[in-house]
């Protein structure tokens, strides 16, 4: 769905880039909140840059600023081959992150980074951010 929506949006004829980066922004956040291993999705360039960037909300930001290393390294392979790849876990304490990259026509790759063992074990489900606070 974020790699059509990326590519849709560059093949846009005099879109406005401010508001195809809202989509885009909107869109992540939204399947990083409703997926629950998801734990940050980043779309990164083929020149190394981070172009949208969101982690689940309930997700600490420093272990998604410590996730960006690996998702740039996966990213920049990804860019290369063109094709989709798992990259190596990424330890964070006593926490595991899988990581996928799934190319984009024209350049740059959608990094997921997963939570490995929620990836793997059922989930009760979590409250939305909106609701969690009342």
């Amino acid at each position: 769905m974020l790699t059509d929506l990326l590519e849709r949006s560059r093949d846009k004829r005099g879109a406005d880039p401010a508001t195809e980066r809202r989509v885009s922004d909107s869109a992540f956040t939204a399947l990083a909140v409703v997926v629950a291993q998801y734990r940050a999705i980043a779309f990164v360039d083929a020149s190394g840059e981070i172009q949208v960037l969101t982690g689940d909300p309930m997700e600490q930001k420093e272990i998604v600023d410590s996730l960006l290393p690996p998702v740039r390294e996966l990213a920049a392979d990804v860019s290369k081959t063109h094709g989709k790849a798992l990259g190596a876990p990424a330890r964070r304490g006593d926490r595991s992150f899988l990581l996928y990259g799934s190319p984009v026509r024209g350049g740059g790759a959608i990094v997921v980074a997963s939570d490995a063992l929620s990836s793997s074990a059922p989930s009760p489900g979590r409250p939305c951010p909106s609701r969690a606070s009342s």
